[in-house]
């Protein structure tokens, strides 16, 4: 008998089914001209393509480090969000007591929000002129306590004229009534110390 070759006996010796079966894996790419071969090679490689890359592990220090971050930006979130709420009411509240503070002097309130309203130190002023208001308002007559407290009337209703003609209702009479009752100026003071704070608080808030 007709001894074969020992390469052609080992090579016999594998069977089909091995050599169609190709190992596969990143970078290499085997071609055996087996077309179900070919169709399994193809999806290997696409699922392989398809595998997100995996984040580098972080340590505990690492994680740890961004919790206390996330906790420090949340905290500061919720506090300035609370900041803005009690802003917000406070203004709601504000507002409220100045349309009532106007409603009962008779003053529209255009004319309160104009006193001043172009000055730049308007809050200022408006501070300044209810410090002197209200202590003019008790002031006796041999102090001159009538006449400034006409004087001091007078320069609030000059202010006002920094609101266009044609936007500017009237003053009440009261504006030019003398002798000023001390009543009329102590709540005209009280209303302009909430203009002032209005004034203060919406550039905060809004800003």
């Amino acid at each position: 008998m007709k001894r074969l070759p020992a390469s052609q006996s080992a090579s016999s010796s594998i069977s089909p089914s091995q050599c169609l079966q190709p190992q596969i894996a990143p970078g290499l790419l085997m071609r055996t001209g087996n077309a179900e071969a070919l169709e399994r090679e193809a999806a290997k490689l696409e699922q392989l393509l398809g595998e997100p890359a995996q984040a580098p592990r972080r340590g505990s220090a690492t994680v740890g480090g961004e919790l206390r971050n996330t906790r420090g930006t949340a905290d500061g979130l919720r506090a300035e969000a609370a900041r803005r709420v009690g802003e917000e009411e406070r203004l709601l509240e504000l507002l409220r007591n100045r349309e009532q503070q106007a409603a009962a002097l008779d003053l529209p309130l255009p004319l309160l929000e104009g006193v001043w309203a172009a000055d730049e130190d308007g809050v200022g002023v408006l501070g300044r002129w209810e410090d002197r208001a209200r202590k003019v308002a008790r002031t006796s007559w041999w102090l001159l306590g009538p006449w400034r407290r006409g004087r001091a009337l007078g320069a609030l209703v000059s202010a006002g004229a920094d609101v266009p003609d044609g936007d500017r209702p009237s003053w009440p009479a009261w504006a030019t009534e003398r002798p000023v009752p001390p009543e009329l100026l102590e709540s005209l003071a009280d209303a302009v110390a909430v203009e002032q704070e209005v004034r203060e608080l919406v550039p905060r808030h809004t800003g």
